[in-house]
């Protein structure tokens, strides 16, 4: 089993404003590419309807694209854990499983 087939990221969303969460405005936090280490690259943008989008690349060796709802953050901002082993790959917000992707 290679690092596309079995891995985790985490990583935390936060921003200069403390009401993006809930605001309706648009922000691109960037790419967070691992792929020379962990083989992964994720992509987070929250958008003005107050969902978090975050594009993937790397686990299973496929693209991957969902858009959930942000739930509520506190000051530390938004905690994101992504986890795969086949055939599921599971996004956690805040601890909390927010979608499950089966390839």
């Amino acid at each position: 089993m290679g690092l596309q087939d079995e891995g985790s990221i985490t990583f935390r969303l936060k921003h200069e404003h403390p009401d993006w969460p809930t605001n309706e405005h648009a922000y691109n936090f960037g790419t967070l590419d691992t792929r020379g280490i962990q083989g992964t690259k994720v992509t987070a943008t929250k958008h003005p309807d107050r969902t978090l989008e975050l594009d993937m690349d790397g686990p299973f060796d496929q693209h991957h694209n969902v858009r959930l709802p942000i739930p509520i953050c506190d000051e530390r901002g938004l905690f994101v854990a992504i986890t795969w082993q086949k055939p599921d790959l599971k996004i956690y917000l805040n601890g909390a499983l927010a979608d499950t992707i089966t390839v």
